[in-house]
């Protein structure tokens, strides 16, 4: 099968003929991975206690995606912006005082 790994998302097809089966993806579970199957969102359960199972729905030629976007990279991206915002209020409120007196 061919399986795309490229920096924060796997992609993958599978063909499934058999109900309530799951696709054991050996990826450590850890909060921020979310999944895709054929577009739709789906749950990505705790398999063997480490790593991501997701339910296959039958069928040929099914798309899965799965991607990682933590939480912390979003609110460190937040704490940043307002720290260079904060900053450059900050110099530029230095900058006039200095060129005023």
């Amino acid at each position: 099968r061919n399986v795309i790994y490229s920096g924060n998302k796997i992609k993958f097809n599978i063909t499934n003929k058999c109900p309530n089966t799951y696709v054991f993806i050996s990826n450590t579970s850890y909060p921020g991975w979310t999944a895709k199957v054929n577009g739709k969102w789906t749950e990505i359960a705790t398999a063997e206690y480490a790593f991501q199972a997701i339910k296959a729905p039958i069928g040929v030629n099914n798309s899965v995606e799965l991607s990682y976007k933590p939480s912390s990279f979003y609110y460190g991206l937040i704490i940043s912006l307002i720290t260079i915002t904060v900053y450059s209020c900050v110099s530029v409120s230095q900058i006039r005082k200095e060129r005023s007196s």
